[in-house]
């Protein structure tokens, strides 16, 4: 072999060796979490004692991701690449709701003037890893009948999660938190319907 084609090859080597240095490293797999908020197999009648509602939500531009949110102190979060929401958080809560006062509850709904008109926003739903570690959901509900001036609802819970717990240990908490805040929500928005406020 040529000294030339020898050095060629040294070269070439070299290149290759810096090439394969500047190519990341594969990313690590992601795991999908799934929300099991138990699903509405059969509806009641609709009640005829008690008026209508009409549900909206606000966004919740933070909580819309598709990553899982971890507190690490007070005015620290961060989400987790590796662990994304197979449905958003948001979506699989309206539909909780939306199953629950309407098919569990018989309440009705309704677009007309003058229903009673829930404006809901889920303000925390997150891992909180400040002190014990703990899954939190917080949800909001501003009623409003008309023009007149709404009442504000609010609704949470929290649920312990263990130190070093698996991330579905922690998603089983969030999703029992989840239940435990819209069961307590709808509580309330089933009490303001039948107080006709």
């Amino acid at each position: 072999m040529k000294p030339c084609s020898l050095s060629l090859l040294l070269v070439a080597g070299l290149l290759s060796s810096c090439v394969s240095d500047l190519v990341p490293p594969p990313a690590p797999p992601v795991t999908w979490l799934d929300l099991a908020v138990e699903p509405l197999e059969a509806a009641v009648p609709l009640r005829t004692d008690v008026g209508a509602l009409r549900v909206e939500w606000e966004p919740a531009e933070a909580l819309l991701s598709d990553r899982l949110m971890v507190r690490r102190g007070p005015h620290e979060v961060a989400f987790d690449d590796e662990a994304r929401w197979l449905r958003s958080p948001v979506e699989v809560l309206e539909r909780a709701l939306e199953d629950e006062l309407h098919g569990r509850r018989g309440l009705p709904s309704s677009m007309a003037p003058g229903t009673l008109r829930v404006t809901c926003t889920l303000e925390r739903f997150e891992l909180d890893l400040q002190g014990a570690p703990a899954a939190r959901v917080g949800l909001r509900a501003e009623v409003h009948r008309g023009e007149a001036r709404g009442v504000l609802l609010t609704a949470g819970a929290d649920r312990a999660v263990p130190a070093g717990a698996s991330t579905q240990d922690a998603v089983a908490a969030l999703s029992e938190a989840l239940v435990d805040s819209l069961l307590e929500l709808a509580e309330q928005l089933e009490a303001q319907l039948v107080s006709g406020s």
